[in-house]
């Protein structure tokens, strides 16, 4: 079972930016679980997972307004790490009509790298030599609407952001190795998350 502090109204979540700027911490491990539905196009955000290098965080969106969320997600002060991050950044802009702020999707570095497979607990596997047992399509087809969560399904959960600092550090210096800087910034340069345009890229 991983510790972690529950912030479940805007009080909370004030007070959660408060010590972060306090802290001067200018970096966090996020990852979301929500419901994806494909056909109906009514995605929802259901949980914000949140590693500060620390401690674990659980942010309960269904209970904390929009206008609190919004000022947290458009803070660009804080770089979330996170992993393939683009249908994250797309449930942002399409619930909240924002885009998230100063993202860093580690996932470009195991492209560049041209790592295969590429999935977030192959990589831990083959970078951290650690195995995730969670059944991980088990817990993509959870209800992350019920309430109270199981403890289980919040551990895993939270084991999506546990290693990503580690993971960052490791393929960071695996791409400045192989002298592949310049095939990283090319990469930066050409990801767009403005769902706000959307046109098809020939």
């Amino acid at each position: 079972m991983i510790n972690y502090t529950l912030i479940e109204n805007d009080e909370k979540l004030k007070e959660f930016r408060i010590t972060l700027h306090d802290k001067k911490i200018d970096k966090i491990a996020m990852d979301f679980e929500g419901i994806f539905e494909k056909k109906c196009c009514k995605d929802k955000l259901c949980l914000i997972q949140i590693y500060d290098c620390e401690k674990y965080y659980i942010i309960d969106p269904l209970k904390i307004s929009k206008e609190e969320l919004i000022i947290f997600f458009k803070n660009r002060k804080i770089i979330k790490y996170m992993y393939s991050a683009g249908s994250d950044v797309k449930l942002i802009y399409d619930y909240y009509k924002i885009k998230l702020q100063s993202v860093f999707d580690i996932k470009h570095l195991v492209e560049v790298l041209r790592i295969r497979p590429q999935g977030l607990y192959d990589i831990v596997k083959s970078k951290l030599n650690i195995i995730i047992k969670f059944d991980k399509k088990k817990f993509q087809r959870y209800d992350w609407s019920i309430r109270p969560l199981r403890q289980k399904a919040i551990d895993y959960a939270l084991n999506d952001v546990k290693y990503l600092f580690k993971l960052n550090d490791i393929l960071k210096n695996e791409v400045i190795e192989n002298g592949l800087i310049d095939d990283f910034i090319i990469k930066l340069i050409k990801v767009d998350y403005d769902f706000s345009v959307r046109k098809k890229i020939k």
